[in-house]
């Protein structure tokens, strides 16, 4: 059986698999990143999307020849299809963008979702049977199985030039596609052998097993990845002891409908650290920065596969500027004692500057570590200046002074 692509006034194409009707369906979450399809034995499977362990029946019920899969990933769900009639003829449609996409035998066509437009050929070839479409809009790219011929076929999305097979192999009666356009990868079942196979999205290579043979003809798949990070989060707020402090989500991957990929982020979790290490109980999106330190969130993002997680960059929080509360002045034994004290801060710096010699500029203060009280003894006559600082892993803070004269 021969059929031709057909396509409505602008690209906007979604596809479906052929005689896909929802269901919900509760499923147990399985978390990895998995690959799931339906048997004509009545099984809906999953398996391990990197071909290792063994595949397993997602649930113990038998169903009634089903005919692909989708997934809700917002309820941790996979769905599955109604029965089917023999002679596969069902239909199912699937809006987004204000298109309609319908598959069915016989060809598959689009159309507004208003019912407006005349739909026409994306192609002008002829396929032999084909079953299923994805599609990767970033790189205005279709993909499609040909039941008859045993090709995985590509061609442009927007019909421009002729479409190609993907790999000289021919398969078994391959059944439906779904792609995964950041790992370079595309998926088909095989429905006479019982084979899902995988290969590179880029047509290089020679494609693989997945898994060993099912026991009956598996039908169209569909792919569940843990969240995929796009950009680190981002602290905000200020730079002293005492700021509050915010963490962004940053940016995400979401669905890939069009591909039959799930891998949007469902929940989130935060943990703020300071120097390097986890901060107990700071596991909300904002934190007061109660100590002076290099300031980091870290956020992890989780659906039915897993979790990912991403650091933002460092966000540096330096103590206020100390107060000296306490200036003791011995003339009489040319001493200064000073005590001071600073909140958030690691520890103290402090350096004394000495008068200035007659015809030379006043020194620059030296820092050096020190507590309170800190003591000065045998001090020579002369104006002196007390300088103190709070440290802290992200730098010193502002300095504090106290001129005086012995």
């Amino acid at each position: 059986m021969s059929a031709r692509y057909r396509l409505g006034s602008g690209v906007g194409l979604v596809t479906c698999a052929l005689g896909l009707a929802l269901a919900s369906v509760t499923a147990t979450a399985i978390a990895a990143d998995s690959i799931y399809w339906s048997n004509s034995g009545g099984k809906i499977r999953v398996g391990n999307l990197n071909g290792s362990g063994t595949p397993t029946d997602l649930f113990s019920t038998s169903e009634h020849s089903p005919y692909g899969v989708a997934i809700n990933p917002q309820r941790a769900r996979s769905t599955g299809p109604t029965p089917l009639p023999a002679a596969r003829s069902a239909s199912a449609t699937s809006t987004a963008a204000g298109r309609r996409w319908t598959c069915s035998r016989p060809p598959p066509r689009t159309s507004p979702s208003d019912g407006g437009g005349t739909p026409t050929d994306l192609s002008s070839t002829s396929e032999s049977g084909p079953e299923g479409v994805a599609i990767d809009p970033a790189a205005g790219k279709i993909y499609w199985a040909n039941d008859v011929s045993g090709k995985i076929r590509v061609g442009n999305l927007n019909g421009s030039g002729t479409p190609a097979d993907l790999f000289p192999t021919t398969e078994d009666s391959p059944t439906g596609v779904a792609i995964d356009p950041t790992a370079g990868k595309i998926y088909w079942t095989n429905y006479t052998s019982g084979i899902i196979r995988v290969g590179n999205l880029n047509g290089s290579g020679t494609p693989m097993d997945l898994f060993p043979a099912e026991s009956s003809s598996p039908v169209f798949t569909a792919l569940l990845r843990a969240p995929l990070t796009l950009a680190s989060p981002t602290v905000a707020g200020g730079a002293r002891v005492g700021s509050l402090l915010s963490c962004s989500r940053g940016a995400w991957a979401g669905d890939l409908l069009g591909a039959f990929l799930y891998r949007a982020p469902q929940r989130f979790a935060y943990r703020w650290i300071r120097n390097g290490a986890d901060i107990s109980g700071a596991t909300g999106s904002s934190y007061h920065a109660a100590m002076g330190g290099k300031y980091s969130c870290r956020v992890s993002a989780a659906n039915a596969a897993g979790v990912s997680s991403r650091t933002s960059q460092v966000h540096p929080i330096k103590p206020r500027k100390p107060t000296i509360k306490r200036a003791e002045i011995n003339h009489k034994k040319s001493s200064a004692r000073f005590s001071f004290g600073s909140g958030g801060a690691s520890g103290f710096q402090c350096a004394l500057v000495k008068p200035k010699k007659k015809g030379k500029k006043r020194g620059k203060p030296k820092f050096s570590a020190c507590k309170s009280p800190k003591t000065y003894k045998h001090l020579q006559s002369g104006k002196y200046t007390f300088e103190v600082r709070g440290q802290s892993a992200a730098g010193p803070g502002p300095t504090a002074k106290r001129a005086f004269a012995i």
